[in-house]
């Protein structure tokens, strides 16, 4: 209730109340639980939505300087009918659809395009929502925002066909990098596990090697201190006499034997044998 346009009772409570006639007092009856309901960035007007200006396109630039179609659905009601009726002399659409236009153009500016129009719309449309809240709070309107819907946000027209083949671009970039990793994840172990293998037969090779070579070396070691020890009881030349017997038994075991019949006192060619030259046979008696 107003006295002399001053506010003396802001929101009346349930009950009998009194007041004097106009001009002195005036009641403004405000339906507080009321959700409304406006539409930004639609250019056809919405049936019983019948406001004196025309709806327009709400266009906006991105980031990324490219232009973005955006329209959403704002629902909104009276929290504090005084400040609703006295504050701002302004019909409270208008209010409510320009501030929604300022948090969108000041948000969108901040994000690229693929980012808007991917990941992010869910985190724009709740940013939107606090930033048109905090204007009407600054221009102390008492409307609250019960919820604000980024039904779209598409490129215009003229250049959607250009958006498509960007998109469809960075999908095949993105299936031919996944396809990449695959095939790499797939590969290197496999290199991975043949290297190992390499390296595996490698070390066994080069510890048989070390083992002959170390057993040979200590065998080599034997020989040469037996040989010195019995150089100094039996003297060099028996030794070294002793040691050639030793490697003729080795050797003679592996070489063929032929037995030659010499009665005739006749020589024999031993080529076919693989002597490079025919022996003499002693005659008898020599």
């Amino acid at each position: 209730m107003r006295r002399f346009g001053m506010v003396i009772e802001p929101r009346a409570t349930p009950g009998a109340h009194y007041r004097l006639p106009w001009p002195v007092d005036r009641v403004d009856i405000i339906n507080v639980s009321d959700v409304r309901r406006e539409i930004v960035g639609v250019p056809q007007p919405e049936e019983g939505h019948d406001h004196p200006e025309p709806p327009t396109k709400l266009q906006v630039l991105s980031g990324d300087t490219n232009v973005i179609d955006v329209e959403i659905v704002v629902q909104y009601q009276v929290r504090d009918p005084a400040a609703y009726l006295v504050n701002v002399q302004y019909a409270p659409y208008r209010l409510v659809r320009d501030a929604v236009r300022q948090a969108v153009t000041s948000l969108v500016s901040r994000l690229p395009v693929d980012v808007i129009l991917t990941t992010e719309r869910q985190a724009l449309q709740n940013n939107i929502r606090a930033e048109t809240q905090k204007r009407l709070d600054e221009y102390g309107s008492g409307l609250l925002v019960v919820g604000i819907n980024l039904q779209k946000a598409y490129p215009p027209d003229e250049v959607a066909s250009a958006f498509t083949d960007v998109n469809s671009a960075r999908e095949d970039r993105a299936r031919g990098i996944n396809e990449a990793n695959g095939y790499s994840n797939s590969l290197i172990p496999e290199a991975r596990g043949q290297a190992e293998g390499t390296l595996s037969k490698a070390e066994a090779y080069r510890s048989d090697a070390l083992s002959k070579a170390n057993g040979a070396a200590m065998a080599f070691d034997a020989i040469l201190a037996e040989y010195q020890t019995n150089s100094k009881i039996y003297g060099e030349g028996v030794t070294r006499y002793r040691l050639y017997l030793e490697t003729i038994e080795k050797i003679l075991p592996r070489v063929q034997v032929y037995t030659v019949d010499t009665t005739d006192g006749g020589q024999i060619n031993l080529r076919l044998f693989g002597n490079p030259a025919p022996i003499a046979t002693p005659a008898p008696g020599e």
